[in-house]
């Protein structure tokens, strides 16, 4: 079941791998400015959200170094 980002939208088809994570990281960064624009979040939650996108940054660093 898709979830809320994805749900209504198909997602193309990208048969290269490299394409598919591009393509990922730009729909996360369009949902991240889409979330933090409505102005809900605390500072406290945006505190706890950017720890989360650095461990995510440095993960995907340390998995793509090879």
């Amino acid at each position: 079941m898709p979830g809320p980002a994805t749900a209504g939208r198909r997602r193309p088809y990208l048969p290269d791998p490299q394409a598919a994570v591009t393509h990922k990281a730009e729909e996360l960064a369009s949902e991240v400015t889409r979330l933090v624009g409505l102005g809900r979040a605390s500072t406290e939650d945006l505190r706890v959200a950017s720890t989360v996108l650095d461990s995510v940054r440095d993960q995907l660093r340390h998995i793509l170094r090879g």
